[in-house]
């Protein structure tokens, strides 16, 4: 009885490997690539190291509360909770509304429109 390749042992290893070198290399490729261009033109090498310094604490200050697992200025913190429930509860009142307002004032655009 043939045995199919599914039932193969290495093929999941064999597999699994290619891939990682497939990614390996299209990674290898991409930092040749960020090279080339920060030696072509080392001014936007700069500024995007510039943007991501003024970026960073307000990265850091995003995540913070998630890795300490405490929030500094509580206030900020309810304040944009209270606006994701605002949002939750209040968008299929909203919508709804448009909705209905778009039935009444426009043409269906097909036969199974309301």
């Amino acid at each position: 009885m043939a045995s199919t390749n599914s039932n193969h042992p290495g093929r999941g290893l064999r597999h699994g490997l290619a891939a990682a070198a497939v990614g390996i290399g299209q990674a290898a490729a991409a930092t040749g690539k960020a090279t080339a261009a920060a030696v072509r033109h080392p001014g936007d090498t700069i500024d995007r190291a510039r943007k991501v310094t003024r970026a960073l604490p307000v990265a850091w200050h995003s995540v913070k509360p998630t890795l300490t697992g405490r929030v500094d200025d509580w206030r900020r913190e309810y304040a944009y909770t209270l606006g994701q429930q605002a949002f939750v509860y209040g968008f299929p009142y909203l919508y709804n509304a448009e909705l209905r307002h778009r039935w009444v004032t426009q043409k269906p655009e097909t036969e199974t429109t309301p």
